[in-house]
């Protein structure tokens, strides 16, 4: 059986908390995927202690909220390759999801399918956003 971890990151604040919401719901689904051991976990602004949660997976999703200027509630599924772009600084004082993401690329120890499901701000877990989730996640681990 291949493993996924499915991490939900946020923090027990305001809607930084729509990344634990999503991932409690899919939880509560019961959701299975065939071939495939799947875990749930919730990071508290994890820094590098994410790839600790995603390491030793054959793949991995990652729910996070996010301001991006979409409608609220929308999910987006973000590649790595356009977290490399985002102009941030490198700081273990302030690591966030794309950093640890980066670290764990330059030290080997991403697995070999990592995905980020982004939920927009503003409104809390809309209607139908978990079946969408389910959607995106079947589409992505089946690449």
């Amino acid at each position: 059986m291949k493993r996924l971890a499915l991490v939900g990151v946020g923090s027990p604040f305001g809607e930084d908390t729509l990344g634990w919401q999503l991932l409690d719901a899919l939880a509560a689904t019961g959701m299975t995927i065939p071939g495939w051991d799947v875990t749930f976990s919730k990071a508290d602004r994890p820094g590098p202690g994410l790839l600790e949660r995603i390491r030793e997976q054959d793949a991995a999703i990652i729910i996070d909220a996010m301001q991006s200027g979409q409608t609220p509630g929308a999910l987006r599924v973000i590649e790595l390759a356009e977290l490399e772009r985002l102009e941030r600084p490198l700081s273990g004082h302030a690591m966030g999801v794309p950093e640890a993401l980066a670290l764990g690329r330059g030290l080997a120890l991403l697995p070999a399918h990592v995905h980020i499901i982004g939920i927009e701000m503003g409104t809390g877990l809309p209607g139908g956003a978990v079946d969408a989730a389910l959607e995106m996640i079947e589409g992505l681990i089946s690449q």
